[in-house]
């Protein structure tokens, strides 16, 4: 997403929702401090979301301290660290892949994780990742 903060109130930056012809009020909030941090929520069309690193935002500064010591605030970094953990066990994503009959291209395009002792699915909603299942 690309986003322009409008104006910051109260702890949450505002702008206007890409997602939806949101042209008369900046609806999205970004919430800027606490476990939250990172989180975006449009008050019009209702998605939801967290800030990752391919998102564009002009303006936002939002506290990376409290983001990472939340207890699962950033979905999609947790993800991106499970990926690069399955790619550290070649033989066990091979031997997954073969178990499961797929190719070791469809484990990386999901993103299925390993933790070094469980798999890790991520959960999508919205087009965000809303969570990780461990199996």
């Amino acid at each position: 997403m690309n986003l322009k903060i409008e104006y910051v109130s109260g702890g949450s930056a505002w702008c206007f929702c890409p997602l939806h012809k949101d042209i008369n009020t900046p609806n999205l909030s970004i919430t800027l401090k606490g476990k939250w941090a990172g989180y975006w929520k449009c008050w019009a069309c209702g998605r939801v979301g967290n800030i990752t690193p391919e998102d564009t935002v002009e303006g936002l500064k939002i506290d990376k301290a409290a983001q990472h010591n939340a207890p699962c605030t950033n979905w999609y970094n947790l993800m991106l660290y499970y990926t690069e953990m399955l790619d550290k066990y070649p033989l066990a994503k091979i031997e997954f892949a073969t178990t499961l009959d797929i190719s070791l291209d469809v484990l990386d395009r999901t993103h299925v994780g390993f933790t070094g002792d469980s798999w890790t699915i991520p959960m999508w909603k919205a087009g965000y990742v809303s969570g990780i299942q461990k199996q």
